[in-house]
């Protein structure tokens, strides 16, 4: 067996789970009711992101979650518009129990590196209790502020848990060779 195995397996892999990740721009955002967005630190790109939301859907129920450490500044600053939650530690699906909103949510907003991140599992986890639970859609918000829709959420999260997989698995192979 050849590492080219492996090579093929990940670009496939990758491929599969790329097809349900979508470039969007904040247009298709209109009609959503009640988004749920998980925040970044950085203050600057959250406005960037609520500006343009609030800009094409002004009536939009929005619930952000801060780590506890930035809460009092991102209630000053968000709090007219939005309904800002403190939490303390890494996200996880737990932070859904945070939230007094959360079975009126359509839609859920993360912020990451990339539209493709293997670090946003925790992320991809709540995502996809939601679109379990409620249907809600999934976006990805980039350092660039693009905006991506992830569709078919637990397809996306199990390629993702396999090209992870493989990657261990490649190393594991190139290790006995």
């Amino acid at each position: 067996m050849s590492n080219n195995i492996f090579s093929n397996t990940h670009d496939e892999l990758y491929s599969m789970a790329d097809s349900c990740v979508k470039l969007i721009d904040y247009s298709d955002m209109q009609k959503i009711n009640n988004v749920f967005v998980i925040s970044v630190i950085e203050e600057a790109r959250l406005k960037t992101f609520l500006n343009g939301l609030f800009e094409v859907n002004p009536n939009i129920k929005v619930s952000v979650l801060v780590q506890d450490y930035v809460y009092e500044g991102f209630n000053s600053n968000f709090g007219e518009k939005c309904k800002v939650y403190s939490w303390k530690g890494g996200y996880s699906i737990e932070v859904l129990k945070t939230i007094d909103v959360r079975d009126s949510l359509d839609s859920f907003v993360f912020f990451s590196d990339f539209p493709m991140n293997l670090r946003d599992k925790n992320y991809l986890e709540i995502g996809r209790e939601l679109t379990n639970s409620n249907g809600a859609r999934v976006f990805c918000c980039t350092i660039g502020n693009d905006i991506y829709e992830v569709n078919n959420i637990s397809y996306y999260y199990q390629c993702l848990k396999v090209y992870e997989e493989m990657g261990k698995l490649a190393e594991e192979y190139a290790k006995i060779l």
